[in-house]
């Protein structure tokens, strides 16, 4: 732990400047994950819709994609 406390000596307010952008940096990325996350579910409902889709019952695929919050699922049911 002293070593690290020497490099912040020696290097001063740069390398403080530097660890606090690193940090703030990792901060968004893991934020930006969390708030992204939900844009990948749905993919079991979009698949079932497709399923239907192509078997003929297009009223079950188009309700069965109603639901999904998601953006492709959004899209998906707009174009059916």
């Amino acid at each position: 732990m002293s070593g690290t406390w020497d490099m912040l000596g020696t290097g001063g307010p740069v390398i403080a400047l530097l660890a606090l952008m690193s940090l703030l940096s990792v901060t968004v990325i893991a934020v930006k994950l969390i708030q992204l996350w939900p844009v990948r579910s749905g993919a079991a409902a979009r698949e079932q819709a497709l399923d239907l889709w192509r078997e003929g019952d297009r009223a079950r695929a188009q309700q069965s994609i109603g639901t999904d919050p998601s953006p492709a699922g959004r899209v998906m049911g707009y174009a059916m």
